[in-house]
């Protein structure tokens, strides 16, 4: 096995399993998830409980994906996607200076935070997703095949 081959099978892994364990609370809980993204302020309020149903699973599915080798270029492909879309909502949000629980890993709030350690948190959050992306944007760089040219039978 090459080097970059191993890289793939080791991005894939990892990064799936962060998928699959991000998702797992979130799909135990919609309801505490509905409120964690009404506090976003970014959704309109029709959507909410759609989000909250169904974007763990998508969460979960690329992560199984990733994990299991199916599809991982288009799982690569999700988890970017879905990388960039968490990266905006959370910038979006401390740059606004709008202090929130991410609802990354956990939907269960612990003790109250002040405004000052969520947006710490959220800055933490913001660079790992970071990190998270990198990873799958080097998945992606690694699982991308060139097509092959299209040649013609000689006399077609």
């Amino acid at each position: 096995m090459n080097a970059k081959k191993l890289l793939a099978i080791l991005i894939s892994l990892g990064l799936g399993a962060i998928f699959i364990y991000a998702s797992w609370e979130k799909i135990g809980d919609p309801p505490d998830f509905a409120h964690l993204i009404y506090n976003y302020k970014l959704t309109p309020g029709s959507l909410i409980n759609l989000l909250a149903i169904y974007l763990p699973w998508v969460e979960l599915l690329a992560g199984l994906a990733l994990v299991a080798g199916l599809g991982r270029r288009g799982a690569a492909a999700l988890t970017t996607a879905l990388l960039v879309l968490f990266i905006a909502a959370l910038g979006f949000n401390y740059l606004r200076g709008h202090a929130i629980e991410c609802g990354c890993f956990s939907v269960v709030l612990g003790p109250p935070k002040t405004a000052e350690q969520l947006l710490g948190e959220m800055r933490v959050r913001i660079l790992e997703d970071l990190g998270l992306l990198a990873a799958a944007a080097i998945l992606l760089a690694l699982d991308w095949k060139r097509r092959p040219a299209v040649t013609t039978r000689p006399g077609s």
